[in-house]
């Protein structure tokens, strides 16, 4: 995880608004913040009996390596966000999904 990210999740955890060179977070009034990167809105989500919760995501038109990055940060599954958004095809989901079943399989059988 990059310094950036390791930022921003500690002002979400401690409800304190701050900013980065191209990432900031904001907290409202209420239970909630929201994640933006160069003045999009790319996650947002409220405070649930002290735990972090992602209300919603967005790539906002912007399938990028930092943004797929901020959003793994906050636990977003991307792979599913991008299908949803239409920057990837149903049977590329579909191979990720086995390429991470397989090596769950492996790792197993190498631990036991």
């Amino acid at each position: 995880m990059r310094k950036t990210e390791e930022r921003m999740l500690r002002a979400i955890r401690t409800c304190r608004q701050w900013r980065g060179k191209n990432t900031k977070v904001l907290v409202d009034s209420g239970p909630g913040w929201g994640v933006y990167l160069h003045g999009n809105r790319i996650a947002w989500g409220l405070w649930l009996f002290g735990e972090v919760k992602v209300a919603g995501a967005s790539l906002c038109g912007w399938d990028t390596p930092t943004t797929r990055s901020r959003l793994s940060a906050l636990g977003v599954d991307v792979w599913k966000l991008r299908l949803e958004e239409g920057f990837i095809t149903q049977k590329q989901y579909m191979d990720h999904l086995r390429r991470v079943e397989n090596e769950r399989t492996r790792r197993k059988l190498l631990s036991a």
